[in-house]
């Protein structure tokens, strides 16, 4: 009776283990992907990330931020 016990045991064990690997490996697979494509987000310029707010921000910084500092200079 002990090594039916054993046996059934021994199955259930390798049927969890090799669930639990199955999940860990798709989960492995997911993270990688994603810091893949995080990498390469990363990597961008401001200018090829948003070419809209970089421009917003560009010329709010030439027409309004440099001649206040200019000014500041005159006093």
């Amino acid at each position: 009776m002990s090594s039916i016990l054993d046996a059934i045991a021994e199955w259930l064990k390798e049927l969890l283990v090799s669930g639990i690997m199955g999940n860990l490996t798709g989960v492995f697979d997911s993270v990688n992907s994603r810091v893949g494509e995080i990498a390469s987000d990363v990597g961008m310029t401001p200018a090829n990330f948003s070419p809209g707010i970089f421009s917003m921000i560009r010329n709010v910084s030439e027409s309004v931020i440099i001649p206040i500092a200019g000014l500041q200079k005159c006093f």
